[in-house]
């Protein structure tokens, strides 16, 4: 590192974008622990996808890179002690809109394709999560949990209405929510898409928007099959809804879109992982 923390602007508002971050993802990391105890909440990455701790990484990770410098400029000085501010206010939703904050100024003051730029892309993708998932429920929600229960009535061959599906043996039809949703989960393939064409200085192209959209493909595909499995065996549900079987889904979900996504990425990236 050819710099010294503390001179450089990009390397700033990644720190304070860092603990605003954290901020955001607060209550499941507290969940996590007094529920789980530390080693259990470690092994289960803190109640939040470990998708998102590798962006926050790779987003450090640029922001300390050893090319360029960038000094501080005209208002820098005041959106650092905002972010930083929001990151110390006790609730998610400031440390969510810090992360916004440091995310849009970066990416509207400096040039495409810079340190500052790409830190400002990751950031900008980790309020999928934090921000943007949560508005897209508040708003769709319903009319996305009913194309999901079509969806999964298709891959499972049974019949669905709204956004209930029927079991395979009959009964009482299994209610889709948000939670639940084959659309659960899809923040993460962006944000890995995200991170790893930053890395890799991969232009965002048509080749490149194909490789996030097979990602994102393929995580709903995977979160489909659970529910549809879930629909097949119904004297199994609470293994396959919230036991082992939906942890050895939630995993599958991430092995696959991360293979998807690197093998793209590697094949586009002007120089390979």
């Amino acid at each position: 590192m050819s710099r010294t923390f503390g001179r450089d602007r990009v390397q700033w508002l990644a720190v304070v974008a860092l603990v605003a971050a954290c901020n955001g993802v607060s209550f499941n990391v507290l969940w996590a622990i007094t529920q789980l105890g530390a080693g259990g909440a470690l092994l289960n990455t803190f109640g939040v996808n470990p998708i998102f701790w590798f962006a926050l990484l790779v987003a450090m990770a640029i922001a300390f890179e050893p090319d360029g410098a960038a000094p501080l400029r005209r208002g820098d000085t005041p959106v650092v002690a905002a972010v930083l501010l929001l990151a110390m206010v006790p609730v998610q939703w400031a440390g969510s809109a810090g992360v916004l904050l440091a995310a849009c100024w970066l990416m509207l003051t400096a040039p495409r394709g810079s340190r500052a730029g790409r830190v400002g892309m990751i950031l900008l993708a980790l309020t999928a999560s934090l921000i943007w998932g949560h508005l897209v429920l508040m708003f769709v929600g319903d009319g996305l949990v009913s194309l999901d229960a079509r969806f999964v009535g298709w891959l499972a061959g049974t019949s669905s209405q709204g956004n209930l599906v029927d079991f395979t043996v009959g009964g009482d039809p299994i209610m889709i929510t948000y939670a639940c949703s084959s659309m659960h989960n899809i923040t993460m393939a962006i944000q890995l898409w995200v991170a790893l064409t930053q890395l890799l200085r991969i232009p965002v192209g048509p080749r490149a928007v194909l490789v996030g959209l097979a990602a994102i493909g393929a995580n709903i595909l995977v979160n489909g099959l659970r529910l549809a499995t879930i629909v097949h065996n119904r004297e199994s549900f609470d293994y396959w809804h919230e036991g082992t079987g939906s942890f050895l889904f939630a995993w599958l979900a991430i092995f696959v879109v991360a293979i998807i996504t690197m093998l793209g990425c590697n094949a586009l990236a002007p120089r390979r992982i």
